[in-house]
């Protein structure tokens, strides 16, 4: 009863408010998935929530009703997200009572960058759901059969997303610590028999019988794999990090933010005293707990954990360790040192007081500073200038824009005819000769960021513009 209310409280408050920050890749799987074509259904980094999430809305709710893949994807998303958390409870439940354990598991749910990532529409949540449930399998007896079923869960993170690849540091030094010098070596086979093919196999499938027929192109089939890794405009290889020594302290502000919205308010909401105050207080609470899991620092469990962290924690210094989504599955870690902070806590009133008063200011303040906010569309300012936009301007219209979130939103919301032309200025003759057959057609309409970038100014150069007012676009006249 306990393991559903685990997952039934937090998918209740997911789905009452959902959320209309719309990030870019949420609404980008949505186009492709109302597109059609399979080969955009995977993706070369996060193989298969394309393709759940084409099944989950065709076959489930689109006989229902929904006609829209973006809310479907952010129901899958959350759906996801509560199933995880009923692993997490599982696992909790190892370390704590059965209470302060769903206690835990509801203010997991409720952090910031777990909340904010289980109502929009994205793929980390399909990762997090195997891997709780695989961290959760640790606690059995040693045995192959364990470790072949933690390498299958674990092979199934990775096609959520392929970085989980690294949780295999973890999961190699809890198998070495529980395992004697005669199973060691058994059970190691045992977990790479099942992790490697559930990994490889998938892989093999999509590339042979899907992507390889369409596009045998080497050039494309490179870009494919890299997949969040060649996003230049060129398609070639680009690392996103560049901060150097800047990068763990960054990683290590985004790990704050992990659990309050305050750090990253959303929109124009700016925090007062009182979102300070809330603030404070959880911050005292949860760091009472960290600092008393230290007493269980010669354990198995917490070593485990902070090497989880640590693992992953090297390789987001060097890509992206500003990025929050990345890091929805460290709330497994996290709330595992806090389980064990918990149980070093003496007194059973003042453990669960403990838990209730984080988890009550914690869940306001998280509502306060970013899930109200992004609940409300008016509160988008991208998504409100776009409607603005087309509202001023005719049906067959033309819109040009340096990429990015405007011309994904004018491609899904409004279904208008949109160019990036950082996609096209590989071949500027073509983008020329379009852009001068469009302009005869149909008006044009230029985002204003466009009309100083060295790339753009020659295409247009012979063209006058007018600016529209209140919004940064321009028509081509």
């Amino acid at each position: 009863m306990l393991a559903f209310l685990a997952f039934l409280i937090p998918f209740t408050l997911y789905i009452s408010l959902p959320s209309r920050m719309w990030n870019f890749d949420g609404v980008a799987c949505a186009v492709a998935l109302e597109w059609g074509n399979p080969v955009y259904w995977f993706h070369g980094n996060h193989l298969w929530y394309g393709f759940l999430g084409t099944l989950f809305w065709k076959f489930l709710l689109l006989p229902l009703g929904v006609i829209r893949a973006l809310p479907a994807l952010q129901l899958f998303t959350s759906l996801l997200s509560a199933c995880g958390l009923t692993g997490l409870y599982l696992l909790l439940n190892r370390i704590i009572e059965r209470p302060l354990a769903l206690l835990l598991t509801w203010l997991a749910g409720i952090c910031a960058v777990f909340w904010v990532w289980s109502i929009e529409a994205q793929v980390y949540p399909l990762a997090f759901l195997p891997l709780a449930f695989a961290a959760w399998f640790l606690f059995q007896p040693a045995a192959k059969r364990k470790w072949r079923l933690i390498g299958l869960l674990q092979g199934l993170t990775a096609l959520g997303h392929i970085v989980h690849v690294l949780w295999s540091i973890p999961a190699l030094y809890w198998l070495i610590k529980e395992s004697g010098p005669r199973e060691r070596r058994s059970n190691v086979i045992a977990y790479f028999s099942c992790l490697l093919p559930a990994i490889i196999f998938p892989y093999l499938l999509v590339l042979l019988f899907l992507i390889w027929p369409h596009h045998p192109q080497q050039a494309w089939l490179e870009r494919w794999f890299l997949g969040s890794a060649a996003l230049d405009a060129a398609g070639r290889f680009a690392w996103h990090g560049g901060e150097g020594w800047e990068g763990p302290f960054i990683w290590l502000w985004t790990s704050l933010r992990f659990f309050w919205g305050s750090l990253w308010p959303y929109g124009n909401y700016r925090p007062n005293w009182f979102d300070w105050t809330l603030t404070t207080i959880s911050m005292g609470g949860t760091g009472f707990l960290f600092l008393r899991s230290f007493r269980s620092r010669q354990e198995m469990i917490w070593r485990f954990s902070w090497l989880w962290i640590a693992a992953y924690g090297l390789f987001f210094w060097a890509w992206e360790p500003q990025t929050e989504c990345y890091r929805l599955t460290d709330s497994i870690p996290f709330f595992i040192l806090l389980a064990v902070g918990l149980k070093n806590v003496k007194g059973g009133i003042l453990k669960y007081t403990l838990v209730l008063v984080i988890l009550i200011v914690t869940l306001s303040l998280n509502l306060r500073t970013r899930i109200i906010h992004m609940h409300d569309a008016g509160e988008n300012p991208i998504y409100t200038e776009v409607m603005e936009l087309v509202r001023r301007t005719p049906d067959d219209s033309l819109y040009i824009t340096s990429g990015g979130t405007r011309w994904i939103y004018l491609l899904y919301f409004s279904g208008r005819m949109a160019w990036n032309y950082r996609l096209l200025e590989r071949n500027p003759g073509r983008l020329q000769s379009a852009l001068d057959r469009r302009f005869h057609e149909t008006p044009v309409f230029l985002e204003s960021d466009t009309l100083n970038d060295p790339r753009m100014i020659p295409l247009i150069s012979r063209y006058r513009y007018k600016t529209l007012q209140n919004i940064p676009w321009v028509q081509l006249q």
